[in-house]
């Protein structure tokens, strides 16, 4: 790797203000080799020892292989003192990369090809602080800069993502839906990896157990409830980093989620997402969380046009009403628009039409009750807008609701109208829209 690489790797890691590495590169610039080297061994060295010390609690080796919990926290206790001294914390930190996997010391969970890097990378620090009659040259520095960005990602407590995500998919799969508890270890894990590997883990877990959902399969509560806990005590520049499609699916799904995309963005992309049916089935299933998403965009919005697409949403999976708290979301309380396409669907109740006179279409008093089940979400809405605006009532196509209401409440003897009765009788219930006779 060339210089010209590495500084731009030391950058992107925040590596680029380490004085080991300032040095090392001053060295290479004046053709003093060995010195580069040994300035580039150390700094990763020392950055590797710097995670072990920083570590929050003890490592899973320590706890796999010392059973009794005082004598393990002593055990990682007395490494960490080592990790520190001045004398003996690289021969310690040898010690622990290159440990056995049955061992406490195996707390990278390094592969054999990274533990063979890192010892060949050893023989020549040696060769460059001893061996005077050796020779390293600047192709020597450039394999070592090859070799500490090849093994970085490796450098993770427990293991890498792969092993956290084996560990966290065994957890999901056989633990039981209400087994949080066996969960807690692995959070207080992903909160020492490095940010990269963290927003890595998360796009993983997005995809694999919401994104790609097969049909009629719920997301286990398992992982809502991680998803849950991270984002509530995670809320920083990390969710910038997740893709705009992960952010959206977060937001329907979990209680609390601050979605940081640019609203324009977030329209376009739930235009396309209309053609999703498991996002329309999650935007059902967690009809709330629409709301509260819609909510967000409706200020900075073109009310018409986010209006339509709920309308879009809304003619895919009417249920998005079904469960809905109208009163907490201001487009639902306050949405002209959004109350005229209402009115629209339920005015297409008036009418009924027959198989032997086609496409005509015959008046009802009330309602038809064949297509009333799958638009009763929209006169409940109704309802409740009449019941929070009383000057509604006085407007003729309103007025015409509520006679019709009335009509199936107390003048028809229509055995068809039953569903269609209780219904209106549940809604009048909570909007009181109409005065029950005694």
């Amino acid at each position: 790797m060339e210089l010209r690489e590495f500084k731009h790797w030391l950058l992107d890691k925040g590596l680029d203000e380490n004085e080991l590495y300032i040095e090392s590169i001053k060295c290479y610039q004046v053709e003093a080799y060995k010195a580069a080297y040994m300035f580039s061994y150390l700094a990763n060295h020392k950055y590797i020892s710097e995670l072990a010390i920083n570590y929050k609690g003890i490592p899973a080796s320590f706890k796999k292989n010392i059973p009794q919990k005082n004598e393990r926290i002593k055990k990682w206790k007395k490494e960490v003192k080592l990790l520190k001294s001045e004398d003996k914390w690289e021969s310690t930190l040898n010690d622990l990369i290159q440990s056995d996997p049955q061992k406490t010391g195996n707390i990278f969970e390094l592969p054999k090809g990274v533990k063979d890097r890192i010892s060949e990378m050893r023989s020549l620090r040696n060769v460059s602080a001893h061996a005077k009659e050796r020779k390293i040259t600047e192709s020597t520095v450039q394999e070592l800069w090859n070799d500490i960005v090849y093994t970085y990602p490796y450098f993770v407590i427990n293991g890498t993502r792969e092993n956290w995500l084996s560990r966290f998919d065994q957890i999901v799969t056989y633990a039981g839906e209400n087994s949080k508890d066996s969960i807690k270890e692995l959070q207080k894990n992903l909160q020492n990896l490095s940010i990269d590997n963290q927003l890595k883990i998360l796009e993983e877990i997005i995809k694999k157990y919401i994104l790609e959902l097969e049909f009629l399969e719920k997301i286990p509560k398992l992982v809502i409830h991680f998803l849950n806990e991270y984002f509530s005590k995670k809320q920083h520049n990390l969710v910038n980093d997740l893709s705009l499609t992960s952010q959206i699916f977060l937001s329907i799904v979990l209680e609390k989620f601050e979605i940081k995309g640019d609203i324009y963005d977030i329209i376009e992309l739930l235009k396309e997402l209309k053609k999703d049916s498991l996002f329309i089935d999650l935007c059902a299933d967690y009809s709330n969380h629409f709301w509260r998403l819609i909510d967000y965009l409706y200020p900075q919005s073109n009310e018409k046009e986010l209006t339509q697409l709920i309308m879009d949403y809304l003619n895919m999976a009417h249920e998005i009403l079904k469960d809905t708290d109208f009163k907490k979301f201001s487009i639902l309380s306050s949405s002209g628009v959004l109350l005229e396409q209402a009115k629209i669907k339920v005015e297409t109740l008036y009418y009924y039409t027959m198989n032997r006179t086609g496409d005509k279409k015959h008046k009802t008093s009330t309602f038809d009750y064949s297509k009333f089940s799958r638009n009763a979400h929209f006169v409940r809405y109704v309802m409740y807008r009449i019941s929070n605006e009383e000057k509604l009532k006085d407007e003729q196509d309103f007025s015409d609701f509520i006679q019709r209401c009335e009509k199936v409440l107390f003048d028809s003897e229509d055995e068809l109208l039953l569903e269609v009765q209780e219904k209106i009788r549940e809604y009048n219930l909570k909007y009181k829209i109409i005065e029950e006779k005694k």
